[in-house]
């Protein structure tokens, strides 16, 4: 598959979904994922998130520890920034299959690579997974499980969201959105459509996807 990437226009809109979920202390951690559609006559945030509902939810929040649980998604319109911030809340909170027992810290995490078949830092996404059950470690190693979860949930939204020419109303691009070349901002950021994933086997530290630390299991 040619790789595609294009410079955001006045017809583009772009969507930040984060899945926001609360362990071990007050603060709300998550992943968060980009894309593009049409300013006009294009998806709204709640289709957005409806999609990832739909065929997602289920296999993020999988294989996780006791205490995990999904408070809620956010979409937020990154550009042109029109658009109020939307939210869905799963209140009390939500695990998925497979979920329960001890869990590793809150700061160790598998890693997911996003890949758009462009070079370079700029063209390449991660996902910080979170914790999972300390059943599923070996020495900071994740088992097959887990790791083939984490694995289908890279194909599902390849799936959920396929790479398609941005000019198509009822389609949103899940992408890398660069806003800097060589360290440089870029006056428009370029969109580079997301057509890979690769996942590592071992156990990263995230310490810097704290949400607001004022939003807590209680504010919503």
């Amino acid at each position: 598959m040619t790789p595609v990437r294009y410079p955001l226009s006045d017809d583009h809109r772009v969507y930040q979904l984060q899945a926001l979920w609360q362990y071990e202390d007050a603060h709300l951690h998550g992943s968060r994922h980009v894309f593009v559609c049409l300013r006009s006559g294009g998806l709204e945030p709640h289709h957005i998130w409806q999609r990832w509902d739909d065929g997602a939810k289920d296999i993020y929040t999988a294989w996780r520890p006791d205490n995990w649980l999904l408070q809620k998604v956010v979409v937020s319109d990154l550009w042109p920034g029109t658009v109020p911030d939307w939210e869905h809340s799963y209140a009390p909170g939500y695990a998925g299959p497979h979920s329960g027992g001890p869990g590793t810290p809150g700061t160790a995490t598998p890693l997911l690579h996003w890949l758009t078949g462009w070079v370079g830092k700029s063209h390449r996404g991660r996902t910080f997974w979170g914790p999972i059950r300390e059943e599923d470690t070996d020495a900071s190693f994740i088992s097959s499980d887990p790791f083939d979860n984490m694995l289908a949930y890279a194909q599902m939204m390849m799936s959920l969201y396929p790479p398609n020419p941005p000019f198509l109303l009822d389609m949103a691009d899940f992408v890398v959105l660069s806003r800097t070349l060589d360290s440089v901002t870029r006056p428009v950021p370029v969109a580079s459509i997301i057509n890979n994933a690769r996942g590592e086997r071992w156990m990263r530290t995230n310490r810097k996807r704290t949400v607001d630390a004022t939003e807590t299991e209680d504010a919503f």
